[in-house]
């Protein structure tokens, strides 16, 4: 998972990078706030709860506290969904909005069911499938 992490941390800053140096060179982006803007701060945030995702997994393995691990798979999850809506709005910002939509359509399988799981489900739910971790790692 850590690899994972890593990975995408690593694909979301190659785009936000590509994203600032669009902007610094490109004298045809609007100054108003656009889809491009958004995409840019989106990006950020993915890259940050990457990053935090990471932090999160070694202090679950330093520590051997797999609550640790199960909230950071939480973090990746929602970075997932950032940096997919980053480039949703990249895409909608050149008018490629069907590319777009399919952008925001292929997080809700995986990663947005995901979310959900973790923000609704109960605690006996989330305590089971801790459980189910802690015997998986033994």
């Amino acid at each position: 998972m850590l690899t994972v992490c890593g990975l995408f941390a690593g694909f979301t800053g190659v785009v936000l990078v590509n994203l600032i140096i669009h902007i610094v060179g490109d004298s045809k982006v609007p100054q108003e706030v656009s889809f491009f803007s958004a995409s840019i701060f989106l990006a950020g945030i993915a890259l940050w709860l990457f990053a935090f995702a990471a932090e999160r997994i070694t202090d679950a393995l330093d520590e051997d506290n797999v609550r640790i691990y199960f909230w950071s798979m939480f973090y990746f999850n929602v970075g997932v969904i950032f940096l997919f809506a980053s480039i949703a709005c990249l895409l909608f910002n050149y008018s490629w909005n069907i590319l777009a939509i399919f952008s925001l359509i292929a997080t809700i399988k995986p990663w947005g069911i995901d979310v959900c799981w973790f923000l609704f489900s109960g605690k006996e739910s989330r305590a089971k499938y801790v459980a189910g971790l802690q015997s998986a790692g033994s």
